[in-house]
């Protein structure tokens, strides 16, 4: 901590994305592929882990860390990229002006919610960046972000604390669950036939090397396609006493204040 040498900040390894940026694409204007794919590329994931969070996030590159031996970077900003689809999509800007089509400007509401106040610092920090490229972004907090993105329409985008692997190294239920069709948490509407049946495969995959594979390969189709996306990973932390300075900080224990001593 700061001036203090009776108690320490300390933060350990980040074992996967922390916030997930959720579009719902029963609903315009995230109901084309282009757009979904122009937001991701539109965030800056190193000004909001950096910068932002104060460096207390890593940026998020991909629905899982690159410590995992199939993790694949798919999520990069890339302003160029994200307004060359938005153009191609008919979201076209005059000079620093907003981007319309048909006289109706480009913007959309954004969930967040109480419980965890990074959503909202998250969600100010994408407010201000996808406004770089003409987009506008009006932030709603709700009290409960489950109920809301439960509903199959009257939301637009959410920023939500979701997963996507499990404490014990589950990955497939996160996939089965978030994306496939039907999945009991597929908030967002995905419905892809090739994804489901790789999901399906994977199922029932022992091989390492091929389990690895598919999920490079859905990795890939889910970028590809816009279907889903993190804003950051923050990193587990703990205050400990001086004693401790140095405890390795594991994801599903942080029960240590800065009383805590060896016994």
């Amino acid at each position: 901590m700061t001036g203090r040498d009776d108690s320490y900040y300390v933060t350990g390894a980040a074992t996967g994305p922390t916030f997930a940026f959720e579009l719902n694409q029963r609903e315009a204007p995230f109901d084309d592929e282009r757009v979904r794919r122009a937001v991701y590329a539109g965030i800056d994931y190193p000004e909001l882990a950096d910068e932002v969070m104060n460096g207390l996030y890593s940026p998020a590159t991909g629905l899982y860390t690159e410590s995992r031996p199939w993790a694949e970077r798919t999520q990069a900003f890339d302003a160029a990229r994200a307004g060359a689809l938005l153009d191609e999509a008919g979201w076209t800007r005059t000079g620093d002006g907003p981007r319309t089509r048909d006289g109706r400007e480009l913007r959309f509401t954004m969930l967040t919610y109480p419980q965890q106040p990074d959503a909202d610092t998250l969600g100010l920090a994408v407010q201000a960046q996808l406004a770089r490229l003409g987009v506008g972004v009006d932030i709603r907090q709700v009290p409960d972000i489950e109920d809301a993105v439960d509903a199959p329409t009257g939301w637009q985008a959410a920023i939500r604390g979701q997963g996507f692997i499990s404490f014990g190294g589950d990955y497939l239920t996160p996939l089965t669950n978030l994306l496939r069709t039907g999945g009991p948490a597929n908030h967002t509407g995905t419905s892809d036939a090739e994804l489901d049946g790789l999901i399906a495969e994977l199922a029932v995959t022992t091989d390492t090397a091929a389990r690895d594979d598919l999920l490079r390969r859905i990795q890939t189709l889910v970028s590809a396609r816009g279907y889903y996306g993190y804003l950051g990973m923050r990193l587990p932390a703990v205050v400990t006493g001086p004693e401790w300075r140095n405890y390795p900080v594991p994801i599903s224990n942080l029960w240590v204040d800065a009383r805590t001593a060896p016994a």
